[in-house]
This record gives structure tokens, sequence and C-alpha cells, in this order.
């Protein structure tokens, strides 16, 4: 556990609202404590300080000590109804503990609803005071209260080159807390798929000894955070930045993780940076991430009302909890809800080997007549297969393997796991298109070439579902397995792992723990509405690369020219929802059973206003910072080798909302915030977005020309429809 025992772990003092300090509590002070001087000193708090978790009588107020000292330091809180503090409602003393990474999280009971308190931490060293900024933070109203609420949601604020300049939209809108829903840091401190580590805004660890390398396509290394000290660098650098420690200082925080917070694309305490070229489960890495979470944000998860509240193993992964609910008046019932934690793997592993045959021709038969098809009709649009272990192919057994061995090898795996590797999958149902072009490569390195299988032979094989069949071309890919599936494939595979394989284990994202909390939840709240958070969107993103009916010619032309293998209607992620096909719906018809539930969601980087059932809207938010939709869908199609890459995504919103009728608006290629105000009879959404290309640029000092570059969309849901205002 690095050497930390249960004391060690950072613990979240209880104060109550009254509490006043003697002046002895503070080595040095005297009976004229209020007489020594008080000078702010941002070099001492460098990462300034931050409220959250707000409560009808708490919330959770944090900060840092940056002290050039080694050891242990006393702080000085203090809270007040005015920024003079003339009359404190606390007064205490607080400690940063050096295993703590100096941070300190002070709940505060005992508070009134609804009102706004200010509140300072002082550092007392040589007979002054160095004091914090004083900061602004708000209590939840009673839950009786009829009274209108305001709220900011955002995600993804990657730091590397880039800036926060969307925040200047939230500070002017005043509203009462803001919800972060995940990468609040990232992981990856140059990844060159999607940062630039060229610019001032980068970061290299101290530790980089314990940090993961990895190497970008060029040779150049670059490294992701693995030890303790690594996850709290990203976060001492990410709150630096002023905007965001503006935005700290204003209002409360409600936060929840998504995958950066610990590795891209995560599923509980394994990460997918290599694609299974290597076992990339970490119990440790997931607890030092959670770890320095939980030291940085200022959470409340353990309701405890006395006393303090600890964080040590017994609370980490795999026992961590960080789904909760919060009240805001009569009209609010929030709920967050944890996506990453205790999630299964994705459905096709990214190491599947593309000639696996996952679905034969008699499953197939059965899924297909179970939907009421005659299966003669669609046979011939799955592919050929054999079994390779037949006796009578025992020679292109050894081919095969010898080949697929050499793949692994070029893909930089290790002989023996290569030749293990390759002895695994050579084996069973193959399908005849991958083994041909398996043979036209060995053919041209022999003077005894092997015969390919003719039309012949393949036109008198039984028919099934193998993974290329799902979009998987490589060895070692997302493409095929997390990113680009072919949609009607991979429902088939999902449908039969749900029914016949797995279960509702096999595709459950919040966990089943999770799942009841989450019904019961919502079946039992009162409030008028419910607002269901969620890190990953519920929104299908479907894109249709095969179907031209009713496309202008140019962009008939433009599908044309693309490669046969990418003339299908795809699921571009199934990292998030889409992955989970049956528990996708099932989730969908829990929120549309409750009237007046909305959900709102980040991680696409991408801004969408969607329906779900009859009654049940999504609004999904753009990144503040991060590489945009657009982007990402960019670098895939230069990754797969497509030309017209530019003309493609340029139209990626206008593909989305055709082969996606639940999607009322899209804009994937803007950064922003989103602000929902919720009143008695309504709720509406304002997306406040920036041009995908400001985010390169620091207008810190130029928030006029921020606003005068926003573009704003409102949206409304009442009695049960959706409208633009």
């Amino acid at each position: 556990m690095s050497g930390y025992s249960r004391r060690q772990f950072l613990h979240t003092v209880v104060i109550s609202a009254g509490t006043m300090m003697l002046s002895s509590q503070l080595g040095g002070c005297n009976n004229n404590d209020d007489e020594i001087p008080v000078q702010v000193a941002t070099g001492y708090f460098p990462q300034s300080l931050a409220s959250g978790d707000p409560k009808a009588n708490s919330v959770v107020l944090w900060t840092r000590l940056a002290e050039s000292a080694t050891g242990d330091f006393n702080l000085r809180l203090q809270v007040a109804n005015t920024a003079d503090f003339a009359q404190k409602l606390v007064d205490s003393t607080v400690t940063a503990y050096a295993n703590h990474d100096h941070c300190v999280k002070v709940k505060v009971i005992r508070l009134t609803p609804a009102i706004t308190y200010y509140y300072r931490f002082l550092y007392l060293k040589n007979g002054v005071y160095y004091a914090t900024k004083t900061a602004k933070t708000k209590t939840a109203p009673v839950s009786t209260a009829d009274v209108s609420v305001k709220f900011g949601f955002v995600s993804c604020q990657d730091y590397i080159g880039r800036y926060y300049n969307p925040y200047v939209k939230l500070l002017d809108e005043q509203a009462d807390f803001f919800i972060h829903l995940g990468d609040y840091v990232y992981e990856s401190t140059g990844d060159p798929s999607f940062q630039n580590a060229s610019g001032v805004r980068v970061i290299q660890f101290t530790d980089q000894v314990n940090a993961i390398t990895a190497y970008a396509s060029n040779g150049q290394p670059y490294y992701l955070a693995a030890s303790l000290d690594n996850y709290r660098q990203l976060y001492r650098t990410y709150r630096s930045d002023a905007l965001l420690q503006e935005v700290h200082e204003a209002m409360p925080m409600i936060p929840i993780w998504d995958d950066h917070e610990f590795a891209d694309d995560c599923w509980g305490a394994t990460a997918t940076t290599f694609d299974e070229r290597r076992n990339e489960l970490s119990i440790s890495r997931r607890q030092n991430a959670e770890r320095a979470w939980l030291e940085y944000m200022p959470v409340d998860l353990d309701e405890v009302s006395e006393g303090s509240i600890s964080v040590n193993e017994a609370t980490l992964y795999p026992n961590n909890r960080i789904y909760r609910e919060f009240y805001f008046g009569k009209h609010l019932h929030l709920i967050m809800t944890d996506y990453r934690s205790y999630r299964p793997d994705h459905l096709i592993r990214e190491d599947a080997f593309p000639a696996t045959v996952v679905l034969d021709e008699a499953t197939l038969q059965q899924l297909i007549s179970a939907q009421g098809l005659d299966f003669q009709t669609v046979r011939n649009s799955f592919l050929p297969y054999f079994n390779i272990d037949l006796a009578e192919l025992a020679t292109l057994k050894v081919i095969l393997t010898a080949v697929v061995t050499q793949a692994y090898l070029a893909e930089g795996i290790a002989t023996a796991d290569a030749q293990q590797r390759a002895s695994t999958v050579i084996r069973g149902n193959l399908d005849a298109t991958v083994v041909n072009n398996l043979l036209q490569s060995y053919n041209q390195t022999t003077s005894t070439p092997y015969p390919l299988f003719d039309n012949t032979q393949l036109a008198n094989m039984s028919r099934g579902l193998s993974y290329l069949g799902l979009g998987k071309q490589s060895l070692f890919s997302s493409l095929g397995s997390r990113y680009l599936v072919v949609k009607q494939s991979y429902d088939l595979y999902a449908n039969y792992q749900y029914l016949m394989g797995s279960g509702d284990s096999g595709q459950n994202g919040l966990g089943q723990t999770q799942e009841t909390w989450l019904r019961n939840t919502l079946l039992n709240s009162t409030q008028t509405w419910r607002v269901v958070g969620s890190s990953v969107s519920l929104t299908s993103l479907l894109l249709d690369l095969a179907n031209t009916d009713g496309l202008p010619a140019d962009f008939i032309a433009l599908l044309n020219s693309l490669p046969s293998a990418y003339r299908h209607l795809f699921y571009f992620n199934v990292d998030q929802w889409d992955g989970f096909v049956n528990k996708r719906a099932a989730l969908v018809e829990l929120l549309d059973s409750v009237t007046n539930t909305v959900s709102i969601a980040g991680d696409i980087h991408a801004s969408y206003v969607s329906q779900h059932g009859e009654r049940t809207f999504e609004f999904t938010g753009t990144s503040v910072s991060s590489g945009t939709f657009s982007t990402l869908a960019s670098n895939q199609a230069t990754e797969i080798g497509l030309s017209n890459v530019e003309a493609i995504t340029a139209s990626i919103d206008y593909l989305l909302r055709r082969a996606n009728p639940m999607i009322s608006y899209a804009n994937s290629n803007a950064n922003g915030v989103s602000i929902m105000q919720v009143s008695a009879d309504s709720i509406e959404v304002d997306y406040h977005l920036l041009a995908a290309e400001v985010a390169f640029e620091n207008h810190y000092n130029d928030r006029q020309a921020i606003r005068d570059n926003v573009q704003t969309l409102s949206f409304q849901v009442k009695s049960g429809k959706l409208s633009l205002i």
C-alpha cells in the first residue's frame, strides 16, 4: 500500500458552524490574535481554495498549503456571512498533513440553507497570517423550498496546450453551483493522438521513473500517471489555472469521475492504453488515482455528521462509492452516477483476432429466426468460415500459426507470448476471408505457396459472424473494439452474449448494487424534476456510411470513395452506453418510467440534445477545452487511411443526425459550458459554445472577446415537450 497506514489517509474534518478556536491552538498565537496582520499570499496556496457537495446544512471546504519546510502545519479556517469576516461563524484550527500532500478538507455543518458564505484559510508564520483569497460558497435550499435552481455542468478540461476560456461564461451566469462530469484531469502528459506538448501548458512528471512510458507512432515517448505523486502533480498543475481557480472561488462543485482521472477508456482497475498488448490491470494504480482525487476534490461521500471522515484502503477500489444524491428545494433531485468503477470489459477485446468466429451458422439462424426473419435472406451478408482443427487442414494450421506468430512479433510481443497467442487464436472456426489474406502474405515469402480458398470452396462453406464482421481488422486496436463497430453485427453479438452468454453482468455499466440504488432512488423520488448525472452519454452515435439515399451528389461520391470495409452503419463509440445494447435499453426504460426525468452527460466532447423513449431528454455537454468530437473523428479517419478526411468531419453532425433520429441538436466542433435552470414547471438549458480553435489561446485577460465570440443556444423541457427557445 505504498507505505500508507489507515491513519495516514486524508481525513475530512467535520466542524460545526459556531465553533470558535482558542487562540492557543495555533503555535505562537496570543490573546490578541485578531491584531496579527493578515495578507493574501497565493504563493502559500498556489491551488487557491474550493468548496463542494453543498447540502442544506453543510458544505465541504478545501485548500492546500505549499510550504517548503517538511512536516505537518496548522491552518486556521474562518467562515462568515460577509466578506469582511466581521462576524465569524467558524474560526477553528485544522491540520495540513504532509502525508496528504498538505491538502485540507473540512466539512462545515449546522449551516443555514440557501445562504452564501465566505471562507478563507490562514497560515501563521513569523508573526504574520498568510491567507488564501476569500472565496464564496452556498448551501442548498431545504427540500421543501419552492425555489428555482441554476447550475452549470461541464466536463473534459485537458490542460496540455489548451486553455479554459469557456469558464468565463460560467462565471457570468452566477450559478448556485456547478457539476463536473469527469475528466477533470488527464492521466497523459503528451499523448500525440490528442495533446500538443510543445507549448507552455505542459507537465513533466517529477516522478517520471514511476510513470508509464508509451510511444507515439514516430517512436517519441510520452508518459502516463501511475504513482500517487504522478496523480497529485496533475491536480496541482490543473488547479493552478487562474480561471479554474476563479470558478472554484465563486461557487461549490459537485464532481464525479470518468476515465481520464485514472486511464483512458478504463473499466474498473484496467486501463486500455496498450490495447491488450500487455496486462493493464493495476489495482494499486487505480487506488493511487482515487487517493489523489479524494485529496483534491471537495466531496462528501460518507454522510458523517460529526468527527473526521476517513479515506483508507477500505474505501478505495474495489470498495469505492462516489454515486450519491442531492436535493435543491422541492423541484430538483440530483442523482450522480459512476460509470467507470463497476463496469465490465468492452464486449470486443482490443486483442480480438479478426478471423475468430464468434457466432456460427446454427447460432445465427436461431437468433435471426427469433426476430421473425428468414435467415436465408441475409445469409450471404455473413462471411464464410471453416474449422481449422480438421485433420486434413493440419498443414494449414501450422502455416497460419507461424504467420500469426510473426505478426505478433512485429507488434512488439515477446517470442514466447507471441507463440502462445498464435496457438490460442489459430483454432476452431476461422473466417476464410481473413485466412486468405494471411495466405497471400505467406505465399509472397515462400517457394511452396499454399492454395487460397477459391470462390467455389467459399460458396460451399458455412456462414458466420467473425470479429472481422464486427469491424475488427487488426491484432491490437481500439478500432473494431471500442470504436467503429458494425451496428447490425454488434447488436446480434451483444444480444447473444446477454441472453445466452455473460448475461446481465456482461453489460451492466453501473454494477448491480448501483443499479438497484438508482432504480430505488428514481422510483421513490418526490421532487418535481429528477436530473441524472452521468459521465458518459446515452445518446447513440451512429454513422451511416452505407446508405446514400437522399444525399447530394458530391456526398454520394465521397461515400463511394470509401473502402468497402467502411461502407456500413457503425456505432462510433461503444466505450459509452452504445456498447451495452441491452442494458442501455433497460436504463432508458427506467428513466422513461418516471415523469420529469432528464439526464446530463459529458465525455464525448460534443453538444447533443436528445430524446430517449417517450419523455426522457438528455443534454450532453461538450468539453471545456479538450479536443472536440469532430477532431477525434478526423484522427480516426486518418488512422485508418481514409481520404477526404476534412469533408467527412465537416459533415459529421449531418451524418450523426441523419442516422440518429433521437438527436434534436448536434454540435461536434465547439468547446463550451452548459447551464441548467430548474423551476416548478420547466427545465431550461443554455449551451455556451466557443469555436474549437479558441482553446489554443489564452483569452483570460480579454474576457469581452470571449463573450463576443460565444454562441448560445437555449432549450426548454416543459409538459413533456422539448423546444428551442
